[in-house]
């Protein structure tokens, strides 16, 4: 019979295909020591979808070659994820929740701190000179939604401010244009930014080098 509470622990009873979620594994960035919230978010959820998740807090079953087997996977995909000197902060760990709880405990922050990070890094972002728009603006969201996630709502109206101020000096009548057509909201400004963008891009017509005058 099988282990009722066993089962609730590692409701997967078949060895894991991880072929499968090749996809969704490819979503998870490595690990470098700056990107935690990312990292965690990633592995969690894809963790979730192939129904391993159990296995980031509980131990497998010493009889189970099965759940020993998959945990040993869950742990691979943690580990191959990792940058050195992360990978050798759990590198003596032998099962995932060891390992994750050896990341949780160096990484983790507490709400009020992580939410100050974020906040500073939000506002001090700024559009990179190789950098495309999309990118800049891609970067932006990703911090902005972080935010958000963290109960700090700072509105549309704010948001379109900061991809303006992050831009370089360059983008000036771009920015004067944009707060005077009062772009607000975010669908709106990134349309203009994008466009302006493929326009800047285009080449312009070339004038003639000798004016040359009818007789």
């Amino acid at each position: 019979m099988i282990d009722v509470e066993q089962e609730k622990l590692h409701p997967l009873r078949k060895e894991l295909d991880s072929t499968k979620y090749n996809a969704g594994l490819n979503l998870i960035p490595e690990f470098n020591g700056a990107n935690w919230e990312l990292f965690k978010r990633k592995v969690e959820t894809q963790f979730v979808r192939m129904d391993i998740d159990s296995y980031l807090k509980n131990e497998p079953s010493a009889s189970s070659p099965i759940e020993r087997r998959n945990d040993r996977a869950a742990l691979a995909e943690i580990s191959m994820r990792l940058a050195q000197v992360q990978f050798k902060q759990i590198a003596d760990c032998t099962t995932t929740a060891q390992a994750w709880r050896k990341l949780c405990a160096a990484y983790d922050q507490d709400k009020s701190s992580t939410s100050s990070t974020k906040f500073i890094e939000f506002i001090e972002e700024r559009k990179k000179a190789s950098e495309t728009m999309k990118s800049y603006l891609d970067r932006l969201t990703e911090k902005y939604l972080d935010l958000i996630l963290l109960d700090i709502k700072i509105g549309e109206q704010a948001f379109c401010g900061k991809v303006l101020q992050g831009l370089p000096a360059d983008y000036n009548p771009i920015k004067a244009a944009a707060r005077a057509s009062r772009q607000e909201t975010i669908s709106t400004l990134t349309s203009l930014l994008l466009s302006t963008e493929r326009e800047l891009a285009m080449p312009k017509a070339q004038e003639p080098m000798f004016n040359v005058k009818a007789r």
